[in-house]
């Protein structure tokens, strides 16, 4: 084992893991039909040293499992960290970074992890515990999925709502709750002055 190579993958992969994260401004911003693929390749770019030297390590340990989830670990406590030094003390602020980082690991990380999955053998095991271990940490349900199955999430033209409660819930389509929300949608919102921008950013992101 070259020890030297060794030691800079590792820094590499230590420091990068927390640049993946937090480095990152308001994901919400990119995440766009027309801006994310430019977006996330930009970001991939950016951070294919780290993935690869990820990689480097998982293939010179001897407990490869045992380095991704001290990997997965050091990520969880930096994002603790950061709140703490961010000093954000604020339930609503709070939040808003959980999401904001939620966001982040699911739509740029998470990917960008698995668009190496044809030469790393680390991407796949890597995003599990990565998952694993932000939710329990955070209590939160972030999943994985690889960029192309996001991209194709833009091109559908699936209502988020209707979905979660016809498909999970069970219910039919004129059901109370969708009639509701529909009628919130048509008769209040729709009539603001912003309304519409809000209504078209919705059914830009939800189906993906």
């Amino acid at each position: 084992m070259d020890l030297v190579a060794y030691g800079e993958s590792y820094n590499q992969a230590m420091q990068g893991i927390e640049d993946m994260l937090l480095t990152e401004g308001n994901p919400m911003t990119s995440f766009k039909k027309s801006v994310y693929p430019e977006a996330f390749q930009a970001y991939l770019r950016k951070h294919l040293d780290t993935i690869n030297a990820i990689e480097a390590v998982y293939q010179q340990e001897e407990n490869p499992a045992a380095w991704l989830n001290k990997l997965a670990e050091h990520l969880v406590d930096c994002a603790r960290a950061e709140s703490e030094l961010d000093g954000i003390t604020k339930k609503g602020k709070k939040s808003e970074q959980q999401i904001n980082y939620n966001m982040i690991l699911a739509v740029y990380v998470f990917p960008a992890i698995l668009e190496q999955k044809q030469k790393n053998d680390s991407a796949e095991p890597l995003t599990d515990v990565l998952v694993a271990k932000w939710n329990e940490a955070f209590k939160t349900s972030v999943g994985k999925a690889d960029y192309e199955k996001i991209e194709q999430g833009f091109h559908r033209k699936f209502c988020y709502i209707t979905t979660a409660a016809c498909e999970r819930q069970g219910k039919a389509d004129d059901c109370y709750e969708l009639e509701l929300l529909r009628s919130y949608r048509d008769e209040y919102l729709l009539k603001r002055e912003d309304g519409e921008a809000m209504v078209k950013e919705y059914y830009n992101i939800a189906p993906t």
